[in-house]
């Protein structure tokens, strides 16, 4: 009895239609299909880290021809960015105010013990003051504190700042202006860690909304 030979894995349709098509051609869709999964989660993780979202938003809005938007997501993505370095010097002098200090005291000490440590750890100059930017005298809805207590979040080193001299007799008791006071006494009185923090809030919130909006007005697919 002869043995017919073996035929060879059909590679392609040169001898006739190929019975492995269909099952390579699901296997292939699979694939696609995880594939654009795993992109699209990517994609939706990275909208909620920050500059990489805004950042990924502004190339697909400029490859798309959305200037508009993609000035937009450009201008998000950069105030994000510019709110690193404020958040790098806040956490590193509170870094070193920790390390300064004894283990038997506690971080937030009373205000003169911690204005004594900042003056120190960050080499205040003569002529600088170390300035509270929430007032030991309250404000607001914010009540009055003795500088004596400890445990207090106003002396806390992220909520204090080093000013010249006469900015800090400013913050307290005007710069002269009754109209333009207000505005400066809150620019002059918030340190850069309060600030990149109203900014990162911001543009977070403005990156929140562009990407609603860009939802609702997505096209919809045409019914045939």
């Amino acid at each position: 009895m002869t043995t017919p030979p073996r035929r060879p894995w059909p590679v392609a349709d040169l001898d006739g239609p190929n019975p492995y098509a269909s099952v390579t051609s699901d296997y292939g869709r699979e694939v696609d299909r995880y594939a654009g999964k795993f992109r699209d989660f990517t994609r939706n993780l990275s909208n909620y880290l920050p500059i990489a979202g805004s950042t990924l938003d502004a190339v697909d809005d400029f490859h798309e021809g959305n200037y508009a938007r993609g000035a937009f997501n450009s201008a998000v993505a950069a105030v994000e960015a510019a709110t690193v370095l404020p958040y790098a010097k806040a956490l590193s002098m509170v870094k070193r105010v920790n390390d300064m200090r004894r283990k038997t005291t506690p971080l937030l000490a009373r205000a003169k013990t911690q204005t004594n440590r900042i003056r120190k750890t960050e080499a205040v100059l003569p002529g600088y003051e170390v300035h509270h930017t929430i007032p030991m005298k309250g404000w607001g809805p914010i009540p009055q504190a003795s500088r004596d207590a400890e445990g207090l979040l106003r002396n806390h080193p992220l909520n204090m700042k080093i000013l010249p001299e006469h900015l800090h007799d400013g913050v307290h008791h005007g710069f002269g202006n009754r109209y333009t006071d207000p505005a400066l006494q809150l620019w002059h009185g918030t340190n850069a860690f309060h600030k990149a923090t109203i900014a990162s809030a911001g543009a977070a919130a403005a990156d929140i909304h562009e990407n609603n909006t860009r939802a609702v007005q997505a096209p919809q697919p045409k019914q045939r």
